[in-house]
């Protein structure tokens, strides 16, 4: 279980004013399902994710979780764009304690990247590189895997992620702003909108609560148009 203790999470910009990113929250996310985190663009799925994570400090309250977590994945951070994808991968596996010819083989077998290794992370096509991070990220040892933006994967990757953690008896949080992917994928669904994070443990309660606030935006954008 993953506990927030009145966590929040306020950026602050020189010469802009404070945004306000995550109320104070208390609330147990489940570590050991699939979790669907949607929420618009801009709404801080990404920050929410890093907060899990550690990769960003909350202002007030904590978040407690006895296990590991991931790095965020597929957020872009993870590999080194001006190494090669095998030189990334060598990387990993010495700081993990992995045999490279083994780690280089599962992730040929879970991406199919194995050929375009050769070249520099930054010049590779973005569903290669996406591929590669996931595979590596997902083969890694971790209790809660955190995975953003999950509808820019390759198709696919997404399903094979979530039976790799299944497999192990771990969890999984991706985050997306595609309802869709929350009610095929997710056994449950949280929600941040205008800074609060709710819980559904329906996915499709979770997705009409989103999806009714889409409508009302679109609604008021329509409303001052007219005006």
């Amino acid at each position: 279980m993953i506990r927030l203790c009145d966590a929040a999470k306020v950026f602050l910009a020189p010469g802009a004013p404070p945004k306000l990113v995550l109320r104070p929250t208390s609330l147990d996310l489940p570590s050991d399902r699939v979790l669907a985190l949607l929420g618009g663009r801009g709404q801080g799925r990404t920050t929410v994710l890093r907060l899990l994570s550690g990769g960003c400090a909350c202002e007030q309250g904590a978040i407690l979780f006895h296990g590991a977590f991931s790095p965020v994945i597929n957020a872009g951070r993870f590999l080194h764009a001006s190494l090669t994808g095998l030189e990334n991968l060598r990387f990993v596996a010495r700081s993990q304690g992995l045999d490279e010819d083994e780690l280089l083989l599962a992730v040929d077998a879970f991406c199919g990247a194995g050929r375009q290794l050769a070249g520099p992370v930054g010049t590779m096509q973005q569903a290669t590189r996406r591929g590669l991070e996931v595979a590596i990220a997902m083969l890694l040892p971790a209790d809660c895997y955190l995975i953003d933006d999950a509808q820019g994967l390759p198709p696919g990757l997404l399903a094979r992620c979530i039976e790799a953690v299944r497999a192990r008896g771990a969890g999984l949080i991706f985050s997306t702003a595609v309802p869709r992917l929350a009610l095929h994928h997710a056994e449950a669904v949280a929600v941040i909108r205008d800074a609060t994070l709710r819980l559904f443990d329906r996915p499709a309660d979770g997705v009409a609560f989103h999806e009714a606030g889409v409508f009302q935006e679109a609604g008021v954008f329509q409303e001052g148009g007219a005006s």
